[in-house]
């Protein structure tokens, strides 16, 4: 056993080097991230840091565009991986379309901002604003894809990392200049903008090339099931905050808010190993090769994270809560073990529903059903906060059990 993984845990391995180049890059960007949220809830009263934070979950759900097409452009600059020319011609109808996309949902969420806030109970001025970050949501993943499938995983992350560092510099100086849960949400927007710029620089042989506009066969027939199933997983971890908002209290949330952004962790830390697994093993399937070493591998690399992260959360709570978030968000620092066991769950299923993505398969559309099952899980069991993190664990090893038995499934059946 031990020398198996000892032979797979060397950096020759493209999928482990990948994974570690995305893995230090993404582990400083999420350090960034913890920190633009650490910064905000020591700069904020609780309730406004639980508002700020429900609408996050809302804007990571409204970007489930950004996941969906980050990764069918990965899948198809994988497929056409020494031709500029189709892959510039793939890029540039991603950006047309997704400039007319954008338009139209920024006017329909505009329209909808007062029904929205209502349930929210928030002002509709919010859900406007936030509208606009469908823009990033269409456009940023475009030339994030191309970098994932070309397997420049060193500027995918360095992309990621620029956008991060600009959101932790301007977030203080907004929140101080009075603008509050608007200057953290704006802070969020004008780093975007500014690394999509960067971002072109890493694609520019790509750029200088002469766009090959012929039709790409299937696909469309590939992209909807990876939307939906991108839409599903970033429902997993965002609709809890969202219902938290509708269910508890106003200071409740914010301190919930704190556990679910640190046990988030467990799940965001591994996100790197999916992400370098897809061309990867994309590409041995364009070549009729095995991908089932590289996908036990990438169970094993993602068990392994996520335990080391469970073990932390479960021996030090109180102090993990106190260094990041102050002693004001402690209420419920005893719960943040059983989160990120609900993480733990999501991080592995996450393995699975990459692997049916890069298939083509349809199977990962069941997730729409265990997103359903959650959402009556919130519905029947809150409360209290403990009973509401009982629901989203059940929900997601129930979640996590189904993806393995279909994974099982099928590679008994070759």
């Amino acid at each position: 056993m031990f020398e198996r993984v000892r032979k797979f845990v060397n950096l020759k391995n493209e999928l482990v080097k990948g994974s570690f180049i995305l893995l230090v890059l993404f582990n400083i960007v999420f350090l960034l991230n913890a920190l633009f949220r650490v910064i905000s809830a020591r700069m904020l009263e609780p309730a406004d840091y639980g508002l700020l934070a429900a609408l996050i979950g809302l804007v990571f759900l409204l970007g489930a565009p950004s996941e969906a097409i980050q990764t069918i452009i990965s899948r198809y600059t994988s497929k056409f991986l020494n031709n500029n020319e189709k892959i510039k011609g793939m890029f540039v109808k991603s950006l047309k379309r997704a400039v007319v996309i954008s338009l139209f949902c920024v006017l329909i969420m505009a329209a909808l901002s007062g029904i929205i806030g209502d349930v929210l109970k928030v002002d509709f001025k919010y859900i406007i604003l936030i509208s606009f970050f469908f823009f990033g949501f269409f456009i940023m993943p475009s030339v994030r894809g191309v970098l994932q499938g070309k397997k420049k995983f060193t500027q995918l992350g360095s992309s990621f990392l620029i956008e991060s560092i600009t959101k932790v510099v301007l977030t203080p100086l907004l929140i101080m200049a009075g603008l509050k849960v608007y200057g953290a949400l704006g802070a969020i927007l004008f780093s975007l903008a500014v690394s999509f710029f960067i971002s072109l620089l890493f694609i520019r042989e790509i750029l200088k090339s002469k766009a090959d506009n012929t039709k790409i066969d299937g696909i469309y027939d590939y992209s909807w099931p990876v939307f939906i199933s991108s839409l599903c997983i970033l429902a997993f971890y965002s609709l809890d905050i969202i219902f938290a908002k509708i269910f508890f209290s106003a200071s409740d949330v914010g301190m919930y808010a704190a556990i679910s952004d640190m046990g988030k962790m467990i799940f965001w830390g591994t996100i790197p190993i999916s992400k370098a697994m897809l061309p990867i093993i994309s590409e041995k399937r364009d070549k009729k090769a095995s991908a089932r070493k590289d996908i036990k591998g990438a169970l094993l690399l993602v068990i392994g994270a996520c335990l080391i992260g469970l073990i932390i959360f479960a021996l030090f709570p109180e102090i993990l809560l106190k260094i990041f978030y102050g002693v004001k968000y402690l209420k419920f620092s005893s719960l943040l073990a059983y989160f990120g066991i609900s993480m733990f769950f999501l991080a592995i299923t996450n393995i699975f529903i990459y692997d049916l993505m890069a298939k083509g398969s349809k199977e990962s559309l069941y997730l729409v059903l265990f997103v359903a099952i959650q959402i009556v899980f919130f519905m029947l069991f809150h409360a209290n906060i403990l009973q509401f993190i009982t629901a989203l664990i059940a929900s997601n090893f129930l979640t996590m059990l189904f993806f393995a038995f279909v994974y099982l499934s099928k590679r008994k059946a070759g």
